[in-house]
């Protein structure tokens, strides 16, 4: 007997799954990925609804622990990921969201830190949180002191857009441009 789509058969009532979402035509066996539908998001989600806000400039849920206190980003999670270029917005894998309001895995945010990637693959803000950043300007300030010390030219690798606003370049950048950035040339140390 064929029937509409239903979460129950309509001759005999036996449930066909225990989680049933008629708007997306979703069925699960299991309610421990604690399901629910968002009505703004128009699919599905995982990890239960009162873990989860939708926010409406983003245009996506995100975990309520960043309910805000995120940098808002239109349609953040609507592209790519930008280290494994897989669709965001229905992906079933964990995303983080940077400092910079943009979005990427979490899996794939690990692998850049663990490459000393400091920076946000779109925009090249510095991703680190502030307490962070202080302490890898810190560090990257003793490692151009210690190549000026020996008397070679050090270069800093920074451009523009690695200093947030809120951030600073190491004291060691002393050619800065009217933004308070150093340029991406910066050679100059100052004397120690």
């Amino acid at each position: 007997m064929r029937q509409p789509v239903a979460a129950s058969c309509s001759s005999c009532g036996v449930s066909f799954e225990r989680y049933a979402c008629l708007k997306c035509n979703f069925f699960d066996d299991t309610t421990s990925k604690q399901q629910f539908h968002c009505d703004e998001c128009g699919i599905c989600r995982v990890g239960g609804r009162s873990n989860f806000f939708h926010c409406s400039t983003c245009n996506c849920c995100y975990s309520t622990s960043l309910q805000g206190s995120h940098v808002c980003v239109s349609n953040s999670m609507h592209q790519n990921c930008p280290v494994c270029c897989e669709f965001l917005f229905d992906s079933i894998r964990p995303i983080s969201v940077l400092t910079c309001g943009h979005t990427i895995h979490q899996e794939c945010h690990r692998d850049m830190m663990a490459h000393s990637t400091v920076t946000c693959p779109l925009c090249l803000k510095c991703i680190l949180p502030a307490s962070e950043a202080e302490r890898y300007w810190r560090l990257l300030d003793q490692q151009v002191r210690r190549c000026a010390a020996g008397g070679r030219t050090c270069q800093c690798l920074l451009t523009c857009k690695q200093v947030s606003e809120a951030g600073h370049p190491p004291p060691s950048c002393k050619q800065v441009s009217e933004a308070g950035h150093p340029p991406p040339s910066c050679k100059q140390v100052s004397e120690a």
